[in-house]
């Protein structure tokens, strides 16, 4: 088992115009675009070049060292307690998570447990987030007044 990477070499014209016709909207993504592979058996690699390249994809490495830029997004669900605070600190465990991280954190339409759809919506928090490796410090000040019980959070690292 390996991984491979691909690098796009070009945009198929014909594609992004069946695209238009279709009434979507066709845009030009940041270049390089990359791929990376899984192979359960390395044996397949050359069927897998040709594949590819048939779809404007070059092969780049086998098992690449570096990671490929990512943006991922995580629901978690925090717990304030049961004594109200106006805020909070909470450290979530997020593979993905570099110290180099940019971190966007949203309350989530998820219902938390214990709680009634919708309740969420009429708190108000303020969100601060320090990045490390493996987890981010997760900062939330109730900017509505005190807040207790659990609230699920939508967390983005981007490692763009």
């Amino acid at each position: 088992m390996s991984v491979q990477r691909f690098q796009s070499t070009g945009v198929d014209v014909a594609s992004l115009q069946m695209l238009v016709e279709a009434g979507l909207t066709a845009s030009s993504p940041s270049w390089p675009m990359f791929v990376d592979i899984t192979l359960t058996d390395d044996s397949l690699l050359p069927d897998l070049i040709l594949a590819m390249e048939k779809e404007f994809w070059s092969f780049v490495a086998s098992a690449p060292t570096t990671l490929l830029p990512s943006l991922t997004t995580t629901e978690v669900e925090i717990d304030f307690g049961t004594k109200p605070v106006t805020d909070a600190r909470f450290t979530i465990a997020i593979p993905e998570a570099l110290p180099t991280s940019k971190i966007t954190v949203a309350l989530s339409g998820k219902t938390a447990t214990g709680r009634t759809p919708g309740d969420a919506e009429w708190d108000g928090f303020s969100f601060g987030a320090n990045p490390g490796t493996g987890s981010i410090t997760l900062y939330v000040t109730c900017t509505s007044g005190s807040v207790v019980g659990k609230r699920v959070v939508a967390v983005t690292v981007n490692n763009l």
